[in-house]
């Protein structure tokens, strides 16, 4: 069998539907924040197999918190019986044992699996990434993974010249509308008057 054979089964194949594809990814591949911000990320399936159950952990950077339980979403939250994780680990950086069983059918296609809320607590960039990511189908058979995709997240301080302006800024909005607070005072006192 030649090259242009091989190639051509290769791609009967995946048309056919013989071959899957899996990917499990973060709804955003980059974040960039400011030290004191929350965001979420979304944990999504992206597959053409049939998925019954999920497993994996998520590894962050310490200048990142988890804010709270990662919760369940999509199909899995309306069929699966046993959603749980083993722990968070903001001082390490992990949540471990994220996993969940269908109990009515299996998951295909694009799909939230949880989200999950971080708050950031330090600079620095680095990626939010997955381990021990496990998929099988509905009779338990391990389904392969293609592609584990992290998120980048870059945690920063505000500007000198932003916090300047700020600061400068709250005293001038105060007296305008203190100012303006008293105007219309005369203006009440005017027409009462009047």
């Amino acid at each position: 069998m030649n090259l242009k054979s091989a190639f051509v089964l290769l791609l009967g194949t995946a048309v056919s539907g013989w071959a899957t594809t899996s990917f499990v990814a973060f709804n955003q591949p980059s974040v960039t924040v400011n030290v004191g911000d929350t965001f979420e990320l979304a944990v999504v399936l992206d597959t053409d197999a049939q998925v019954g159950a999920f497993s994996f952990d998520v590894i962050f950077p310490t200048f990142l918190q988890v804010l709270s339980d990662p919760a369940e979403q999509g199909f899995f939250l309306a069929n699966g019986c046993c959603y749980s994780f083993t722990a968070i680990d903001n001082v390490g950086g992990a949540i471990t044992g994220i996993s969940d069983v269908s109990i009515s059918g299996t998951d295909t296609g694009i799909d939230p699996l949880v989200t999950i809320d971080f708050t950031a607590v330090g600079t620095g960039t680095d990626n939010i990434t997955f381990q021990n990511v496990s998929l099988s189908d509905g009779d338990g058979n391990l389904i392969n993974v293609d592609y584990v995709l992290p998120a980048e997240v870059t945690s920063t301080t505000p500007e000198p010249a932003t916090w300047m302006m700020a600061a400068l800024g709250v005293p001038i909005l105060l007296v305008l509308s203190r100012r303006n607070r008293e105007k219309q005072k005369r203006m009440a006192e005017a027409e009462d008057k009047g």
